[in-house]
């Protein structure tokens, strides 16, 4: 089994591991189930999580805040050759 930790370590795909967890966190649905299948432990492929953690946040109709730095920028008034450009409320 350390054989099989150390290639998965060395390829591109498995970059992270939370250690003490016992589980692995990569990307690719594929590598996933096979290390899982090769190590007896939960992996979790990263890309399909945060896929399905936006999937929830668009399905509860939540957005971007409105409020603090977040809010729109105060009007100004355009000034000089740009006066005319001005956009109308």
């Amino acid at each position: 089994m350390l054989s099989s930790l150390r290639s998965v370590n060395s390829g591109s795909h498995c970059s992270v591991a939370l250690a003490g967890l016992g589980t692995w966190l990569c990307s690719g649905a594929d590598l996933a189930r096979r290390l899982s299948v090769d190590l007896g432990l939960p992996v979790i492929d990263g890309v399909a999580a945060a896929v399905k953690q936006v999937e929830g946040l668009v399905a509860q109709g939540l957005k971007t805040s409105k409020m603090g730095s977040y809010a729109m920028p105060p009007r100004k008034d355009y000034v000089g050759q740009f006066a005319d450009d001005q956009p109308q409320p």
